[in-house]
């Protein structure tokens, strides 16, 4: 029954979607028809949006209500029916080509600059080239014209251009409101709708007054909408302008916008500044968000820079606390015994002066990173890494130890970090690289630590971008904070490396 439920609401949704494509079809015909021509096709913008935004298996289900409706429109206004045949694969060819180029663009560089690019020159400028093709092909070969008409490239273009800005006009406002980008404000609907509206009314009340529409108003309301509303606000005025130009077209004032130019060259004026302005205002609105996007990760980053020296402060507390009690403690049970056993005074005194070096060395490095302390904490060391292996074997990831060299007597707070380090980066395979086999290694030198975390990347062995996760930062604070480095990034044929050294402080 749930089964049967679903493929009924999405069958009823099939029938909208066909609806509103014969509607937007016969706003095209409309436009179509008039003295001054049509300046975009809304339909493939439609088409176009709903193939990205849903499911492949769904396709064949939208495809046939689009083709559906597409037909019967172009039936009923008596085309002949071998031409139709070929309107319609035109026209349903054109979006499954657009869509299945942008997705497999985007899922590889789904960056918003990147996707913005990859809409332009895939679905926009690209994929009309097929529709155009065919559809030119049907009106020259099985539509019965007159003599004197038009030739194939007249009809090649003018479908290649309507079709590029229906899918820029329309296909942009459909994606952009149903993936608003991450980081672009987000204001009313209502202030769009008004800014919107007052745009479109612009132009259309400056064609009927003066006869002379003022298509160039819609520019200021771009730049509001770039950085008030990012990409949803942009596309919402670019359709309101877009529309309003047409009502221009179709009233036959396209004509006007530049008295030394003939009706088809202004149409053709029409069209490249749509183009244009839309595409130049979500170029805006992209680079808009990106700064936002940059700004906010620079803010992250100094936020966890601070909290991580705060946490070093934390454990310096914790180990300078510790030392002084046991330095309380030595010098105490020397006291005890000064009279009786001079040998045992001279012992606890050296051990006494070993934890104070180790104490005055931790305390040292947290004044140089913070230069306050905070409310003390429990730490981890080095020696507890096979029970963080083993819990994380248990979380799925394989992981092999491996510890090279004796270790000697080093700072705690050495251990702890380093013990950070290993943690922190195995965590970051955890949940980036489900699935993978990672190696640490751990080797006890001379001067320093050096540690090893090698992952291969999982089943997929991509290579995941290492530059945007906050961890790392922690990580490379830990390690400058101890005079030591701390290395990252992919390694060849997939997987990920992070190398670190941390200065030994000997006693």
């Amino acid at each position: 029954p749930n089964r049967k439920s679903r493929w009924a609401r999405l069958c009823c949704l099939a029938v909208g979607l066909g609806a509103l494509y014969a509607l937007s079809s016969q706003v095209a015909f409309w436009l179509l028809n008039p003295p001054g021509g049509a300046a975009f096709y809304p339909p493939a913008g439609l088409a176009l949006a709903v193939l990205v935004l849903t499911p492949r298996r769904t396709w064949p289900l939208w495809l046939t209500a689009f083709a559906t409706a597409h037909s019967a429109f172009h039936l009923l206004h008596h085309r002949p029916v071998a031409a139709v045949v070929g309107y319609t694969f035109a026209d349903m060819a054109e979006p499954v080509v657009g869509a299945l180029l942008l997705r497999a663009a985007v899922r590889r560089r789904p960056a918003p600059r990147a996707a913005l690019i990859s809409f332009a020159v895939l679905p926009v400028m690209l994929a009309p080239v097929l529709g155009a093709i065919i559809g030119a092909s049907s009106k020259v070969l099985l539509a019965p014209h007159a003599p004197g008409s038009e030739s194939w490239w007249y009809y090649a273009r003018n479908w290649w251009v309507s079709d590029a800005l229906g899918v820029l006009v329309i296909g942009s406002l459909i994606l952009a409101w149903s993936r608003p980008l991450a980081f672009e404000v987000r204001p009313p609907l209502t202030a769009v709708a008004a800014v919107a509206a007052a745009g479109a009314t612009a132009i259309i009340a400056t064609g009927v007054l003066w006869q002379y529409p003022l298509v160039y108003i819609a520019l200021p309301s771009l730049v509001w909408a770039a950085f008030a509303g990012g990409a949803r606000a942009v596309t919402a005025v670019g359709a309101a302008a877009a529309l309003a130009a047409d009502w221009v077209a179709i009233t036959d004032r396209a004509g006007r916008l530049l008295a030394s130019a003939g009706p088809a060259e202004q149409l053709d004026l029409l069209q490249l500044f749509l183009g244009v302005t839309v595409f130049t205002g979500l170029v805006l609105a992209v680079e808009i968000a990106e700064r936002r996007r940059g700004e906010e990760r620079t803010l992250a980053a100094i936020r966890v820079v601070e909290t991580e020296r705060h946490s070093i402060t934390q454990d310096t507390h914790d180990i300078v606390g510790h030392g002084l009690n046991a330095m309380l403690l030595q010098v105490g049970a020397a006291r005890r015994v000064a009279h009786d056993d001079p040998a045992k005074v001279c012992e606890l005194l050296a051990q006494t002066e070993v934890l104070g070096r180790r104490a005055f060395d931790d305390l040292g490095v947290a004044l140089a990173v913070v230069g306050d302390g905070q409310v003390p904490r429990q730490g981890h060391g080095l020696e507890e890494l096979p029970q963080l292996v083993s819990a994380l074997r248990n979380a799925t990831l394989v992981v092999d130890l491996r510890v090279e060299g004796a270790r000697g007597e080093f700072s705690t707070l050495v251990d702890w970090s380093a013990y950070g380090i290993v943690r922190e980066a195995l965590t970051n395979v955890l949940r980036h690289a489900p699935g993978a086999s990672a190696t640490v290694t751990v080797r006890f030198g001379d001067d320093a630590v050096h540690l090893w975390i090698v992952d291969d990347g999982g089943p997929k062995g991509g290579n995941r971008p290492y530059t945007s996760g906050h961890g790392i930062a922690g990580m490379r604070e830990r390690a400058e904070a101890l005079g030591g480095t701390l290395d990252v990034g992919p390694k060849p044929g997939g997987g990920f490396t992070v190398a670190a050294m941390l200065p030994l402080t000997r006693y």
